[in-house]
């Protein structure tokens, strides 16, 4: 089997972008983001062969990717990937082929090269031409809460001021297996994406094989569209896509957003039938624009929901690929039952049914003198039944407010309760609770919306002016601790390189005591953050070799006050110091910190950290004009310098 690979003639600022995609330092924190013995594609190669031999061939590599991008050119042995088929859950029949989904595992030398161009569209493409901030699927600090949050916010917004809703929510069929590569290089050229980058993402959606087996039968088929589920690249492909769609809708009035392949259309209006015949008009986009890119939406999985108070109404019908979409009480919309009335009841019903079944499950391998010890059923019941109760809780924690509720949903604490204790069925729920330490769901349920609410906040997805329904928790949260209203050192994750010229060091205090250390530097730069009963502080000592290219001593302190980390305040005083001695050039310099999670964040390429994200960009850009060594240090262990900084 062969394919041939198409390419394009390149100019200078194409090789330019390739070379500063291809470095080392890029490719060995892609090649190290993998897990180390996830499975492996054709080639057999489990990643962690790879990170451990890469000081071997990433020059080679390095070359290799070089000539893929430049030429998009995909290797032969990368061009054919494993296919596994998983059940979906939740299926009553298997003998359907869509009750699988095909994940593909495709050789990691390729995924790494995929992951050099995802993190270059995420981080240069989409920051000059962002994706319609009605896409919530695979993107950066925004998941489902943030879809559950902006779709009720608008249906309570709505309501207030006593207007109808009407929303339709749709799956787009086979969104990842049908999606032809020529939409996909359209959209790619749509965000400005570059010759090569998109030239390649072409070829190799289109030189596909897959590989398949089931017990002693195999099969080999080539593949001319769709996106490699279990691809690195494949999810913001989708996003890139469908974007399309998203801006065609709300470009003509109409409310929509979108997560992954579901996307929900609302129409509002003082009439009923308004709403229906705007819903008609922006079905028909869907229509038109799922024919021209050669995709479908399944009308059978299409569902209506209207909020109104009028008991009795009536509206046209609505169809949509020549079939009426039926009107529904409740819909399930990622994960979360959404009832024509908010009430939510239907929702925590059937989420204690599913975790009641899931406890009585774990019942069965415990007995009141076998079965596993109770901490593990206590971790079972903390790290997943209650997750599962909890999901999407910012948009419906209000329930648990009227004390009825709170009795309703106390009864999963008390199933776990007893089932953990063996206890007598006549011990109180609340007693159960207190000699368990299980926090009461209702209290949980507060506490688990308002910190999704904060981190919404802190990557301003959150509405602050709208404090009515669910977004309550707003004034619950800012009531209570004012303080999260101040200015958040939390920021997206996000990639930093260009640290190549920085040595980190970490050495056993035996090391130190023995004197091994290598301390022959021009230049000894001593930080430390410390707490004390006055606050927070970060203090710095410079001394030099031979008096040159200080004379004396630099000393430098500041107070940060009560409410910085010991953690920020380390990182302000290597920023402080990087400042004191910014004018140097030629020099070899060595930052002695005394916190190793200060050293490995900042040796880190991913960040979520503004302080931190600042200092290495600060360190980065003075390892350029020196040598940088930053060696770790024991606190208080007698050490001139570091006792001086700490003072």
């Amino acid at each position: 089997m062969s394919s041939t690979c198409e390419n394009a003639v390149l100019s200078n600022a194409d090789l330019s972008l390739i070379d500063s995609l291809v470095t080392h330092e890029k490719i060995y924190v892609s090649l190290n983001s993998f897990s180390p013995f996830k499975s492996p594609g054709m080639d057999e190669i489990f990643p962690v062969v790879i990170q451990k031999s890469l000081y071997l061939i990433i020059d080679i590599l390095q070359y290799l990717y070089y000539h893929c991008l430049r030429l998009a050119h995909i290797p032969e042995p990368w061009r054919h990937i494993k296919v596994i088929f998983i059940a979906k859950a939740g299926k009553r029949s298997y003998h359907d082929a869509k009750s699988f989904r095909p994940i593909s595992l495709s050789s990691y030398f390729l995924k790494g090269l995929e992951r050099l161009i995802d993190w270059h569209i995420r981080s240069d493409c989409l920051v000059k031409q962002p994706i319609n901030c009605s896409q919530h699927a695979y993107l950066t600090s925004k998941s489902t809460d943030t879809a559950l949050n902006n779709l009720v916010t608008k249906v309570e917004k709505a309501r207030l001021k006593n207007l109808h809703v009407l929303c339709c929510f749709i799956d787009i069929q086979g969104a990842f297996d049908h999606t032809s590569p020529l939409v996909v290089r359209r959209a790619l050229q749509r965000h400005g994406v570059s010759t090569p980058i998109t030239q390649w993402i072409y070829n190799m959606l289109k030189c596909r094989f897959i590989h398949s087996q089931l017990s002693d039968q195999s099969s080999i088929r080539k593949v001319n569209s769709g996106c490699p589920q279990g691809g690195v690249i494949s999810p913001i492909l989708w996003d890139l896509v469908v974007n399309e769609l998203l801006e065609i809708l709300i470009s003509t009035g109409i409310w929509a957003q979108g997560y992954a392949d579901d996307i929900v259309v609302c129409t509002i209006g003082r009439e009923i039938q308004t709403a229906s015949e705007l819903m008609q008009n922006a079905l028909s986009k869907i229509e038109n624009w799922c024919r021209r890119v050669g995709l479908t939406v399944n009308p059978n999985k299409a569902e209506l929901l209207l909020f109104t108070n009028k008991r009795k109404y009536s509206f046209s019908p609505i169809k949509l690929f020549k079939t009426c979409v039926p009107l529904c009480s409740n819909v399930k919309y990622l994960g979360v039952h959404i009832d024509n009335k908010l009430s939510w009841r239907f929702h925590v019903e059937s989420k204690i049914y599913k975790c009641s079944g899931l406890l009585l499950q774990c019942k069965r391998v415990v007995g009141s003198k076998w079965g596993v010890h109770p901490k593990y059923l206590i971790w079972i019941y903390n790290a997943i039944i209650k997750p599962i109760f909890l999901h999407g809780v910012i948009v419906w924690w209000k329930f648990a407010q009227s004390e009825n509720n709170q009795k309703y949903i106390s009864r999963l604490n008390r199933l776990a309760s007893l089932t953990l204790s063996n206890c007598f069925f006549t011990t109180s729920t609340a007693a159960l609770e207190r000699l368990l330490d299980i926090t009461p769901l209702h209290i949980l349920m507060q506490s688990t919306a308002a910190s999704t609410c904060y981190r919404l906040m802190v990557n301003n997805l959150w509405e602050s002016k709208h404090v009515q329904g669910h977004n309550e928790i707003y004034q619950f949260l800012t009531s209570f601790i004012p303080q999260v209203l101040m200015p958040s050192d939390s920021i997206p994750r996000c990639l930093s390189f260009g640290m190549t010229n920085v040595k980190f060091v970490i050495p056993d205090r035996e090391q130190w005591l023995e004197q091994r250390v290598d301390t022959n530097y021009d230049v000894n730069i001593f930080t430390d953050g410390s707490r004390n009963d006055l606050g927070v502080g970060a203090g710095v000592f410079i001394s030099s070799k031979n008096d040159f290219p200080f004379k004396k001593d630099v000393e430098d302190f500041q107070c940060l006050g009560n409410t910085v980390t010991v953690f920020q305040a380390e990182i302000t005083a290597i920023s402080n110091a990087l400042l004191l001695v910014d004018h140097l050039e030629g020099f070899n310099v060595a930052f002695y910190v005394d916190s190793q999670s200060v050293i490995l964040t900042l040796k880190s390429n991913i960040h979520t950290s503004k302080t931190a994200l600042s200092c290495r960009i600060q360190l980065a850009s003075f390892s350029h004009r020196n040598n940088v060594t930053v060696i770790w240090v024991p606190g208080n262990s007698g050490k001139f310098g570091n006792e001086h900084a700490q003072l």
